[in-house]
């Protein structure tokens, strides 16, 4: 009997993820083979790293320094939310035909986001309702779907600072200790000072040519402002055909 009960512990241990793991297992129809990308908003997982979809299925069992949210991009650039904790195992359904409505199994996190994905199904990704997400806030300003959710949806995808600023203040209302959202927080209340129709503040900086300009300098004339990263070729190339 005793060595019945060490096999069983043993078929058990070798099932699920260990305490540094989390374990992520898929089925998609419509779907035989492919690749998805996954990353962290939060550093749960490390880098960048790939799953491979055979027949439908995949598994996935990457380190998980720490609680936070993973993020699977489906190859319409569609993503997946996944809330996880280390040493706890999820599973993602569905059909590959309509992924918004895939499902994630696996904590209360994961619920409140498939319940929030049937709420909004006949939204586009780029026009999830902003009432919507002040909606779950409200109801549930400790979740980290709705810090998500407020990342994704009004920050990334609208450039709402101050809609953004209102929610998060929420959220910190209600969890002051939440070092994410405080960092947010400050990020989208320097950001509301110069969002579109706002004056633009006092600064100082090098042109392309290596001039230094600041805020008078754009008070006439036209000015191009650009953003880029050195790491993406679209972005450099926009940055060199300015300048030519």
């Amino acid at each position: 009997m005793r060595n019945i009960l060490i096999a069983l512990t043993l078929i058990l241990v070798a099932c699920g993820p260990d305490n540094s793991h989390i374990k992520l297992d898929g089925h998609l129809l419509n779907l035989n083979q492919g690749e998805f990308l996954v990353y962290s908003t939060d550093g749960a997982i490390q880098g960048i790293d790939t799953i491979t979809v055979m027949g439908g299925r995949f598994e996935y069992e990457p380190l998980c320094e720490h609680e936070g949210t993973i993020v699977i991009t489906m190859p319409n650039g569609q993503e997946v939310p996944v809330f996880v904790k280390p040493g706890k195992a999820y599973s993602v359904s569905g059909d590959a035909q309509n992924l918004k409505m895939v499902k994630v199994e696996g904590g209360d996190e994961n619920k409140l986001m498939n319940e929030f994905r049937e709420q909004v199904a006949q939204a586009s990704a780029d026009t999830v309702p902003a009432e919507a997400i002040a909606k779950l806030v409200e109801s549930n300003p400790t979740s980290a779907v709705g810090l998500y959710l407020v990342t994704r949806h009004i920050i990334q995808r609208k450039g709402d600072y101050a809609a953004a600023r209102r929610l998060l203040d929420k959220m910190l209302a209600a969890d002051s200790e939440n070092t994410r959202v405080r960092v947010l927080q400050n990020q989208a209340t320097e950001m509301e000072l110069v969002m579109k129709g706002k004056r633009i503040p006092a600064f100082s900086a090098t042109d392309v040519n290596g001039k230094t300009v600041s805020e008078q300098d754009l008070m006439t004339g036209t000015t191009i402002i650009a953003t880029y990263a050195v790491w993406d070729f679209e972005s450099t190339n926009q940055v060199r055909r300015i300048r030519g």
